[in-house]
């Protein structure tokens, strides 16, 4: 309504473990109604600390709340065991290794320590390394290593396994761990835990293709469990970056992408389920094609409420309550504007409508920081005609997309490419990559949308919006309705919301 927004009251609210609360009031100090709340103490208990900033409505100005946040105050990062498997044949062994390796950098910078973690790797030569692993050697580090380190300082466990795998199998060169060897391990660990050690989480996540079927065995109280794929799926490898080599498991690193920045297990599973299922859509058919109502071949599961099932998509009522309050190590939440970002995608090429005789388009991407992206900015593009399709193997599987290097258009401000053979009428879709100069991270994915018409094919029937009514300013929700529209040949359709 044009006021200042200066000098107006503000109350922060902070809510300890236990549930008990501390209030401090403060002033906005300019026109847009910024706060700041500064030398606030007494962060004494272990656990999650609940922020929430108040404004008490006035004559002109109604009250507001925020959104929660959560400051997690530990005794430390916690504790990590990194397995790197393998088949005999070492098929994909370089990718586990990117992936192990990237796993191990993003813990290191959640604020574990070298001691605190223990890391099984076939290349014994990686300064990082502990030890090749084994079956005998795995099951050790969890029954003794982690019981002393949890009794010593109480903190999470984590137990990271990157691999092929087979229905209840889980590669180890000749050996196998089983959903039975590691359920065993486990509960020897806890059954030697003390009272405050015990009360601490484990988490166990495993890579690899039907490790869905290690859930119902895996799934206990205050266990949280995270799978690639579901127990009758195969998990795809990451796309191909500049050294040929690509990434292990692409659900893995894109949700320990996400857990680095400082997000919750809930939020980290479900940004990268998101993009796992985008990448691995069966085809360009948006119908759905399994139980999940989706066209994915690749659904990733999440259990932490005991329950022994994995649920691909979680809530505050099932699967999801705890890992919502449950963070990586310890460290800042993710902060945009920050120059001490990696590369990152910012934004991408607007969804492209192409005529029937249309066989080319430029395609651009914006990135944070193009200083920091080392060369290696690139597309994957998926053709209509393309499919994936299963192989009943152990091993990653690898998507088949074209992939194209972009190269920086400085006057632009932006990385670009003209590709030249939309050939095919339907929807491709493209993803972007950009990799960082420094830490070799590649950053989380984006994607867009080009669509090629075909010949003859009649447009849909006109149609109008309904609400919000044009020019009106809805306050708190926003509720979008528009009228159908008719397709003449009576095929399916699509509607695409543009929000700016």
């Amino acid at each position: 309504n044009g006021s200042s927004l200066a000098g107006k009251s503000v109350v922060l609210t902070v809510t300890a473990p236990d549930n008990t609360s501390q209030t401090y009031t403060g002033s906005t100090y300019d026109v847009y109604g910024h706060y700041l709340f500064e030398g606030l103490a007494g962060f004494n208990q272990k656990g999650a600390y609940t922020f929430t900033a108040s404004f008490t409505e006035t004559q002109y100005l109604a009250a507001s709340a925020s959104d929660s946040m959560i400051l997690m105050v530990e005794a430390s990062g916690g504790y990590a065991i990194i397995v790197e498997g393998k088949i005999q044949n070492q098929e994909g062994l370089a990718s586990h290794n990117k992936t192990a390796n990237r796993i191990y950098q993003k813990l290191k910078a959640r604020g574990f320590t070298d001691a605190d973690i223990y890391y099984f790797n076939y290349n014994i030569g990686q300064t990082t390394v502990d030890a090749v692993p084994s079956k005998a050697a795995v099951q050790s580090v969890i029954q003794d290593w982690a019981k002393t380190k949890m009794n010593t300082a109480p903190a999470p466990l984590y137990i990271i396994m990157v691999d092929h795998g087979n229905p209840d199998k889980f590669w180890i060169n000749s050996e196998t761990i089983t959903p039975a060897d590691l359920a065993s391990w486990i509960a020897a660990l806890e059954s030697g835990l003390q009272t405050a050690a015990l009360a601490e989480k484990r988490v166990v996540i495993i890579g690899s293709c039907f490790s869905g079927s290690f859930v119902s065995s895996l799934s206990g109280v205050n266990r949280i469990v995270v799978t690639s794929a579901a127990a009758d799926e195969e998990s795809y490898k990451g796309p191909m970056e500049g050294d040929g080599v690509r990434s292990g498991e692409f659900f893995l690193e894109e949700m320990f992408k996400v857990l680095g920045r400082g997000y919750s297990f809930k939020k980290s599973f479900a940004d990268a389920t998101e993009q796992t299922e985008l990448l691995t859509k069966k085809n360009s058919n948006r119908n759905s094609a399994n139980k999940y109502l989706d066209n994915a071949v690749q659904h990733p599961l999440l259990d932490d409420n005991g329950d022994g099932k994995g649920s691909n998509v979680i809530s505050d009522e099932g699967d999801g309550l705890e890992s919502g309050g449950m963070f990586l190590g310890v460290g800042v939440t993710y902060d945009t504007n920050s120059a001490s970002n990696p590369a990152d995608v910012t934004g991408v090429t607007e969804t492209l409508y192409l005529g029937t005789a249309a066989k080319s388009a430029l395609l651009w991407a914006t990135v944070n920081d193009d200083s920091q992206v080392d060369g290696a900015a690139w597309i994957e593009l998926r053709t209509p005609d393309q499919s994936l399709t299963a192989t009943g193997g152990s091993g990653q599987l690898e998507v088949p997309f074209t992939r194209v290097p972009m190269t920086l258009n400085s006057g632009a401000g932006r990385w670009e490419t003209t590709f030249d053979q939309f050939i095919e009428n339907g929807m491709y879709e493209v993803f972007y990559f950009v990799r960082d100069v420094e830490t070799q991270a590649v950053s989380l994915m984006k994607r867009s949308l080009v669509y090629k018409n075909l010949l003859g094919n009649s447009p849909p029937a006109q149609f109008g919006p309904l609400a919000p009514a044009d020019g009106a300013t809805p306050k708190t929700v926003l509720v979008l309705d528009w009228e159908d529209s008719i397709d003449p040949e009576g095929d399916a359709m699509s509607y695409s919301l543009l929000i700016s």
